[in-house]
């Protein structure tokens, strides 16, 4: 008899649903959160082997007479199935009653089971065969347990890791993949003419930012799509909504991208500058919204565990702006160059089949079970839900964009060559710290299932977790770059002071960069519950400090003395958002924030 269901996969949230509608389990250990991982690891042991059994075509039929006894209203029961195993017609015997009739029909079950005993020996002395040939001894079912689960029910720490690392790896490649289709774009445009790359340097100061605050609000969407996962009613609404608040956020990025040419004029650019930029800023204004739709779909995908998906669809949008960048800014052969308006198009084009292929992705989801995700009405409720946990995400990414702006002018002002290696830092860093936002990626919907279970060890657990995926990413990373930096660093610049200075610098490059990833991951861990205005205060407070610092730090000690105090901040804001995670994330799941 074939399963129906991989049932060991399902959530714990899920699976406890499923108890409950067998019966015969008090409701105590249901709610006791020690003695419900218990049972839970158990049952999950058992469904394992139970719905990972195949029966053999040539499996031999057992001679023995059987009987097969079940309750009339038990979910499970498929008594017709066993005469299969047996090489003569089976009795089966049917009971009042659900999965546990036994319970309620003791002596009733007895007296049948006897009865045939019985006959059978009556006619042949034999015994009579009741249980199935499948059977599994319980101490088999609860080892097989140990290889997933510790003893409570919960993934063991190697588990996670490895859960976290695995989703980690796929967010990363795509980022980085995301950030070399954009150097190929500054690099065509290079050779193609200084005044339009001086145009889209001064567009890109707005929808870098712009972009990055939509991706951090609509982060916000990853742990109520984690929370709905198996109830596909509630994760369409969940996905609705997410989907209008990136209209919201997209419709507001796209308008700030779209006033760059006042924005300059405002800033006192050049107007030979703005003038280059034509169509250029109103083509990124339509990518900034298909930015949003796009990153909405891959926060979903990532909440609900495929984020390979996520993967697939940054790197056709960037192979496609490769593609095109080089068709449309170079101009090859007998094609006609457009210069920045080809850039704009061709970024253009990357977003949409980025925002297509995610879109679909989401849309063929199992999770969702065939519903329609077509945006319909908002729901204002759930729209302001939503923002509460993305909008000081947002918020957080401008804050930190600012400040490394009033880094990178206190930095130029020591001299043209302090500038230089800052800038290449800044660079080495980014690098870095993509890993750690793509394992905190990771960790949202790690902490957002164990929120759901009120489970508040595994919620820090979670944390914990991703926290040493991160750190080993960085140390790896930063190894390699410090093994290989007379190659690396040449790559950024032949001058022999700019490389001299980097490699001095490189020690302190490195304690920021992995004060930065800790920090971060805690306050992913707040995201995972709910509770992202807090990590958005720590993060204010500590980098409004380091701006005042920034410029008499910086005049007094040079860039040593500068990139020390940003090292000595980020271990502050790790002690910071580290209290907040343990403080917030009790008190969330003691009161979950309603969806």
């Amino acid at each position: 008899m074939a399963p129906t269901a991989d049932r060991h996969r399902w959530s714990d949230h899920r699976l406890r649903g499923y108890v409950r509608e067998l019966g015969g389990t008090p409701q105590e250990a249901l709610i006791h959160p020690e003695l419900r991982d218990y049972l839970l690891g158990v049952l999950r042991a058992d469904l394992a082997v139970v719905d990972g059994h195949r029966a053999r075509a040539d499996a031999r039929l057992l001679r023995t007479p059987g009987a097969v006894f079940h309750g009339l209203t038990a979910p499970v029961a498929e008594p017709d199935g066993w005469s299969l195993a047996f090489r003569r017609p089976t009795a089966v015997h049917a009971f009042a009653g659900g999965h546990f009739y036994l319970f309620e029909r003791a002596e009733e079950v007895a007296d049948h089971r006897h009865g045939a005993r019985a006959a059978h020996a009556a006619r042949t002395g034999a015994g009579c065969a009741v249980r199935p040939p499948t059977h599994t001894p319980r101490h088999e079912d609860r080892t097989g347990a140990v290889l997933v689960t510790a003893n409570n029910g919960r993934p063991t720490a190697a588990v996670s890791i490895r859960q976290i690392a695995a989703a980690a790896v796929p967010l990363y490649l795509s980022m980085i993949a995301a950030s070399a289709g954009a150097l190929v774009d500054t690099a065509v445009l290079g050779r193609h003419a200084t005044a339009e790359l001086a145009g889209l340097a001064v567009t890109m100061a707005v929808f870098g930012p712009a972009t990055a605050a939509i991706a951090g609000a609509q982060r916000g969407v990853m742990p109520f799509v984690t929370e709905h996962q198996d109830e596909p009613a509630q994760l369409v609404s969940v996905l609705r909504n997410g989907m209008w608040l990136a209209v919201a956020t997209g419709g507001l990025g796209a308008l700030a991208v779209a006033a760059v040419p006042w924005i300059g004029r405002i800033g006192g650019v050049p107007d030979g500058t703005l003038d280059q930029l034509g169509l250029f800023p109103a083509l990124l204004a339509a990518t900034t919204l298909l930015t949003a739709v796009s990153t909405t779909a891959g926060s979903a995908l990532i909440g609900l565990g495929r984020g390979r998906l996520v993967m697939r669809s940054g790197l056709a949008g960037t192979g496609a702006a490769v593609v095109l960048s080089l068709l449309l800014v170079g101009g090859p052969g007998p094609l006609p160059s457009l210069g920045l308006p080809g850039a704009g198009g061709a970024m253009l084009a990357s977003s949409a089949i980025s925002a297509v292929v995610a879109q679909v992705a989401l849309r063929r989801s199992p999770q969702l079970a065939g519903h329609s995700l077509r945006l319909g009405r908002p729901q204002p409720a759930q729209v302001i839900g939503l923002a509460r946990v993305g909008f000081p995400l947002a918020a957080t990414v401008l804050i930190k964009f600012a400040v490394l702006g009033v880094l990178a002018f206190s930095a130029a002002r020591i001299s043209t060559e302090a500038a230089a290696v800052h800038s290449v830092a800044v660079a080495l860093v980014n690098l870095m710290f993509t890993a750690a936002v793509a394992v905190g990626q990771a960790v949202v919907p790690v902490v957002a299932e164990r929120l759901k279970e009120q489970d508040l060890a595994g919620v820090r657990a979670g944390a914990v977790c991703g926290l040493i995926v991160a750190a080993g990413a960085v140390l790896v990373l930063g190894g390699l770059l410090t093994a290989a930096r007379g190659s690396v660093l040449s790559v950024f610049s032949t001058d022999p002071g700019v490389r001299d200075g980097l490699v001095d610098l490189l020690p302190l490059v490195l304690a920021a960069t992995l004060g930065d990833a800790f920090q971060a991951l805690f306050g992913f861990g707040l995201i995972g519950v709910r509770r992202t205005l807090p990590s958005m205060l720590c993060f204010a407070a500590c980098y409004s400090v380091l701006a005042v610092l920034a410029g008499p730090v910086a005049a007094d000690g040079g860039l040593t003395a500068l990139w020390g105090t940003l090292a000595v901040v980020n271990l502050v804001l790790i002690a910071a958002q580290g209290w907040c995670f343990r403080r917030y994330s009790a008190l969330a799941v003691a009161s979950p924030v309603p969806a």
